[in-house]
């Protein structure tokens, strides 16, 4: 995990200020804690400055959490529970809360930076859509008096073998000038 960059990969001592190390240990609930050479009596956890450091749920469980989370799966309390990833829905709703958060600063710092996709050798799909609230069933808003509402979404899809990277913004018309305008800040310019 530290080498994808979850858990720290270095630690300094709070004490001596020196290098600490990773050494395993049966005494913690991970396997793993960070201890100075010179200060044994104080390790510390790997959990320590990182999203875990606050839960008692051991690293394989959230990994395991994270796993659906990212693809989507089985998200159901029920199910998370009976497949032994924690021990209530009370956990489940904090762990969720955490990679919420963690989703929505990585999203920021990524709309600061700004995201762009084209380039050498990758094609870039382009495309509107118009989206509208429908009624189904007899049901919603109905009467003359209610005009439907309509949200125009342009997408852009870059395909590069078998990955693809979407991006869309939502747009007020379909003009040429909004339009290209997104297409020169998100699309990369051939190189």
């Amino acid at each position: 995990m530290c080498k994808w960059g979850i858990l720290k990969r270095r630690r300094t001592c709070g004490k001596c200020n020196r290098r600490m190390y990773l050494e395993k240990s049966s005494r913690v609930n991970d396997g793993l804690h960070w201890i100075c050479k010179h200060h044994k009596s104080f390790p510390v956890s790997v959990r320590k400055g990182s999203v875990f450091s606050r839960s008692h749920t051991p690293l394989a469980k959230w990994l395991e959490f994270i796993l659906r989370f990212a693809q989507g799966l089985q998200l159901r309390q029920l199910d998370l529970i009976s497949d032994g990833i924690a021990g209530s829905s009370k956990t489940l709703t904090r762990m969720t809360k955490v990679l919420r958060k963690v989703c929505v600063a990585g999203l920021r710092r990524l709309k600061m930076r700004g995201m762009k996709i084209g380039g050498r050798h990758r094609f870039v799909v382009v495309d509107e859509s118009k989206f509208a609230h429908k009624r189904k069933y007899h049901r919603g808003r109905c009467g003359n008096t209610w005009r439907r509402e309509y949200q125009w979404v342009f997408g852009m899809l870059e395909v590069n073998g078998t990955s693809r990277k979407p991006i869309l913004r939502l747009v007020r018309d379909r003009s040429r000038k909004t339009l290209f305008g997104h297409i020169k800040r998100h699309v990369k310019e051939n190189v």
